[in-house]
C-alpha cells in the first residue's frame, strides 16, 4: 500500500500530489497518474467557505 499526498484546489482540481509512502517507482507514478486523471473532487467547506484542503489516500495494488 502507498499513501498519496495532495491538494483539493477550490476548484476541485488534485494538484501538488507526492507520495507519503512509497513502495516502487512504477508504481508511484501509476499511482500520480490515476490521482491526476480522477474526476473533480468535493472542495472541502470552512465557515461557509470553499477552501484548498490537503488530503492522504490511500492506495493498494493487487495481483491478478
Amino acid at each position: 500500500m502507498l499513501m498519496v499526498k495532495f491538494v483539493v484546489n477550490t476548484e476541485g482540481k488534485c494538484t501538488q500530489i507526492h507520495m507519503a509512502k512509497s513502495v516502487e517507482y512504477v508504481l508511484d507514478e501509476e499511482a500520480r497518474r490515476v490521482i491526476e486523471n480522477s474526476p473533480l473532487w468535493q472542495p472541502a467547506v470552512q465557515n461557509g467557505r470553499i477552501v484548498n484542503a490537503y488530503r492522504r489516500q490511500p492506495i493498494t495494488f493487487s495481483k491478478q
